[in-house]
């Protein structure tokens, strides 16, 4: 197993109002999704996530809860059918296994204790553009 590129980088930030400024005004990120828990700027080829911490240490997520139990997450884009294979490559190897409760994203601790993700861009919303090489 290799994993081909990073789908999505998760950063945290109490001020999501200071966030928003900084990367959509300050570095020029497109701004696609902004809730009351996270910012989600687009580049190509991947996103970054601004959680705001507080919120995301929540159990009640769909996720498991992100930035208490680790420094930081990753995600890291697959297909439906290589989720399933990275399930049972890791399984393999004797890691933990954390499911999302839609079942569609696998998750697994680093040695260091950080969220590692595999899930499909399309639960974003987004397909690959292999002409452009991008997320749309």
């Amino acid at each position: 197993m290799k994993a081909t590129h990073i789908l999505e980088t998760v950063l945290y930030c109490e001020d999501l109002a200071a966030a928003k400024y900084f990367y959509a005004n300050l570095l020029g990120l497109e701004l696609f999704r902004e809730t009351e828990h996270y910012l989600g700027f687009r580049l190509p080829r991947s996103l970054l996530l601004i959680f705001n911490p507080q919120v995301s240490r929540r159990k009640d997520l769909p996720r498991p809860p992100h930035g208490t139990e680790s420094n930081t997450h990753i995600a890291f884009s697959a297909t439906q059918k290589e989720i399933q294979q990275w399930r049972a490559h890791l399984k393999g190897h004797n890691i933990r296994i954390e499911e999302s409760r839609e079942g569609t994203s696998l998750y697994v601790r680093d040695p260091a204790g950080n969220l590692v993700e595999f899930n499909q861009p399309t639960d974003w919303g987004i397909e690959w553009n292999s002409t452009e090489e991008r997320f749309e």
